[in-house]
């Protein structure tokens, strides 16, 4: 007879076994309106055992997850878990990329879709749409519990960063990395298994990865639409499978709230639970969040792929500090440093390092980056920003986007919030670009659409007011599509690239 497995276990692929024998019929993932229980969900950790034993790949191997598909993904992703293998999550990546990492990491095998994935040639794969099985594929008295050897510090994945500031990493986390905050955050938000979340970030990212992670972990059920976030495909889901959460990066939950408000409003009072992806807001959109989901527990939380969820804040309930972006998580600890990691007194703006068990545990190949970025215990982020005396802390902007304006350090965030007003309906960002005279001055960049940007000297004058003048746009530049990220984060770093070469047009 099989030992009930740990209730708890760091490895989540083994904590989902736990449910599938307390909860089988219970729904664990519905996307596209198709509904895989949690029964369904340890059988598919089966036949990812017999595919992966089959093309020999052992406990410890990796394994490059590509499925396009959201829920095919997270499925792959937690089966991976489950078996004792490295998960490599890579979705939407060409060929040659994909054969570079494969070679880079020694990845023993991929899974793709539909077999249509651009896997480089000779590649041994996994089918995703293959892994669906028939009860009578499945061994007789068998169970998924491979992953139950695991030790909380064994690799569970390498997560390749996008790249927008730089050369990508692959950051490598432990089972213990990843539930340390699956943990932490479903704590803070008096999470229980009667949680339906809509995740509107894709979960080939790691907020929308943190999100599934932590639902599963929690036994609720995950519900999701394949393609990019569409906000009626949203309200419409939520509607229809009853959820009451919602997750999302900034801007997604704000295009919920501002543009869609009274059917927003309508679903609103359904939401116990909600986090929101760290990106920048100001206090008025905040604010105006609090009064639309009033009814939920509002997590936001400040991190990055090295360091996720780092520090916490609920809306709702820490009203005196929504400016700021939280306080440190539980066994997590945030300073605020010179760029020499001396650290720095309350109330300076400095450079943002934390330290905790959910720091990861390296770059892969790459230990001259991660000896630069990790010291002493403490990670080094690319952030500036400052703490108070309650150990708040306040999001100030990266490092890289940070303008310079004759000795005066500004994010081109505050100078977006301020302009915004007078440039409704007009998508736009700011970004800093060298200056012979003055050494940086700030700059616009536009999307075409709107004949509020085709005057430059007008607009400009628009702005007057707005901000000193030494913060005013000295030009402004039309780009086709602003370049984002896959949840949303503005490349300005491209921006910059592109105007240094010339090769955005410049508004007259």
């Amino acid at each position: 007879m099989t030992e009930p497995l740990p209730q708890n276990h760091d490895n989540l692929g083994v904590m989902v076994c736990t449910w599938a024998k307390s909860q089988p019929d219970k729904p664990a993932i519905i996307c596209d309106g198709v509904v895989v229980s949690y029964e369904e969900l340890e059988n598919r950790f089966l036949r990812y055992r017999q595919a992966l034993n089959g093309l020999g790949v052992k406990q410890g191997g990796r394994v490059i997850v590509a499925p396009a598909d959201k829920g095919a993904f997270v499925i792959a992703m937690v089966a991976m878990f489950n078996y004792g293998a490295v998960a490599i999550p890579l979705v939407g990546e060409s060929t040659a990329l994909m054969a570079k990492v494969q070679e880079e990491t020694g990845a023993d095998a991929i899974v793709v879709d539909h077999g249509t994935a651009p896997a480089p040639a000779g590649t041994p794969t996994v089918c995703a749409v293959d892994i669906v099985p028939a009860p009578a594929d499945l061994p007789p008295g068998t169970s998924p519990d491979d992953g139950a050897a695991t030790k909380a510090d064994d690799l569970a994945a390498v997560v390749f960063t996008s790249g927008t500031q730089g050369t990508r990493k692959g950051v490598m986390l432990s089972h213990a990395n990843l539930a340390t905050t699956e943990r932490y955050l479903n704590r803070f938000l008096v999470v229980n298994e009667d949680i339906r979340e809509y995740v509107t970030a894709p979960p080939f990212h790691a907020f929308g990865f943190g999100r599934t992670r932590s639902i599963l972990r929690a036994g609720g059920t995950i519900v999701c639409d394949n393609g990019d976030f569409n906000a009626v495909k949203v309200l419409r889901g939520i509607e229809k499978h009853g959820c009451n959460a919602l997750s999302g990066v900034a801007s997604a939950i704000l295009v919920l709230a501002e543009r869609f408000t009274p059917r927003t409003e309508a679903i609103a009072g359904q939401l116990r639970w909600m986090e929101i992806g760290s990106q920048p807001m100001h206090m008025s959109q905040k604010q105006s969040l609090c009064l639309i989901f009033h009814a939920a527990r509002m997590a936001f939380n400040y991190g990055m792929t090295e360091a996720s969820r780092s520090t916490l804040i609920d809306f709702n309930h820490e009203v005196a500090h929504i400016e700021s972006s939280g306080r440190a998580a539980p066994g997590t600890e945030i300073r605020i440093c010179t760029a020499e990691r001396k650290p720095l007194p309350v109330g300076t703006v400095g450079v943002v390092e934390m330290s905790g068990p959910h720091v990861a545990q390296g770059y892969w190949n790459n230990d001259t980056a991660w000896r630069k970025a990790y010291r002493d215990g403490w990670f080094r982020s690319d952030d500036i920003g400052y703490m108070d005396e309650e150990g708040y802390l306040f999001y100030v902007g990266r490092i890289d986007d940070m303008l310079n304006i004759g000795g005066e350090l500004i994010a081109p965030t505050d100078l977006e919030h301020a302009f915004k007003p007078r440039l409704s309906g007009v998508e736009f960002v700011v970004v800093g670009t060298e200056d012979e005279v003055k050494g940086e001055v700030p700059v616009i960049c536009f999307e075409p659409g709107s004949t509020v940007v085709s005057d430059w000297s007008a607009l400009r004058e628009s702005l007057v007011g707005s901000v000193p003048n030494k913060f005013l746009p000295q030009a402004g530049y039309m780009v086709q599509n602003l370049p984002r990220t896959a949840v949303g984060k503005v490349k300005r770093a491209e921006l910059r690239n592109k105007i240094g070469l010339g090769q955005l047009a410049k508004v007259r």
